[in-house]
């Protein structure tokens, strides 16, 4: 009898997290959530669930794409940040926007 108890008390508390958990990500504001649409919070939900079950696995090929996809785009985003900071220099040099080179043996000398 104790075993049952154990087991329904077990449950109990795996369908109270799945609540919390679905509640969680439907209500959630940040991306990429917020640009989710309804029916894609869901399937999210349930593939997340599925997940956290062991349920369902992601393939070492799928989790190396998408480590390299972040390493990408952290590139990405230091680029886009360098670039912001030689267009500032070069206003601030008197250099009208999009007229020079803003290479990094071009910047050395500013």
């Amino acid at each position: 009898m104790q075993h049952q108890v154990d087991e329904l008390e077990t449950e109990r508390a795996k369908l109270k997290y799945r609540i919390e958990f679905l509640a969680n990500a439907f209500q959630s504001q940040e991306e990429p959530f917020s640009l989710l649409n309804q029916e894609q919070k869901v399937e999210l939900a349930k593939f997340a669930q599925r997940l956290y079950e062991d349920k369902e696995h992601i393939e070492q090929e799928k989790y190396d794409y998408i480590r390299e996809l972040r390493k990408k785009d952290e590139i990405i985003k230091n680029l886009e940040n360098d670039l912001s900071i030689c267009r500032a220099q070069l206003i601030n040099k008197g250099i009208p926007s999009g007229v020079g080179n803003c290479s990094s043996s071009w910047m050395d000398n500013l």
